[in-house]
């Protein structure tokens, strides 16, 4: 018999990813690191640690074009007691690059979210429809995202 927990883990396993929001910051296009972790069920520390990775590799190339900020750029965010923890705003570039290194299921799904949301907000932003309360709801929804998993993992405690 499944409790209400396993259901609820099997209900997200069967989510689509579409639960990814592009993030227009300063004209560039990003995705945070932990909606990038719910979507590959991943554990965002360990994301973070796979990204600190590429971004040592990167740093350490000579080749001259892989600036490492066209990837992935450290940003922080507050959790709910209030602490500062890293995270990344992660670029279609940086998307490739997670996805690349995933396989199976998860990879391919992955991509085809990310690639279909980063196309979207780039034909809203060249056709001119991208208005300031549009990017509030998304916003919000990540907000909205971030309660809901929280309130899943209280649930899960009690």
């Amino acid at each position: 018999m499944h409790t209400s927990t396993e259901d609820r883990a099997d209900k997200e396993r069967s989510k689509p990813m579409t639960n990814l929001t592009i993030i227009n910051h300063n004209g560039q296009l990003y995705v945070d690191s932990r909606d990038v972790a719910r979507a590959v069920e991943k554990r965002h520390d360990h994301l973070l640690r796979d990204i600190n990775g590429y971004v040592e590799v990167l740093y350490s190339s000579t080749a001259p074009n892989f600036g490492v900020s066209d990837f992935f750029t450290p940003d922080t965010y507050r959790d709910r007691t209030g602490r500062e923890l890293p995270c990344y705003r992660i670029t279609r570039k940086g998307c490739d690059m997670v996805a690349n290194k995933m396989t199976g299921e998860k990879g391919i799904l992955f991509t085809a979210a990310y690639v279909t949301k980063f196309a979207e907000m780039e034909k809203a932003i060249r056709g001119g429809s991208m208005d300031v309360a549009k990017m509030l709801n998304q916003q919000v929804s990540i907000v909205l995202g971030e309660v809901e998993d929280l309130n899943g993992r209280v649930e899960s405690l009690e």
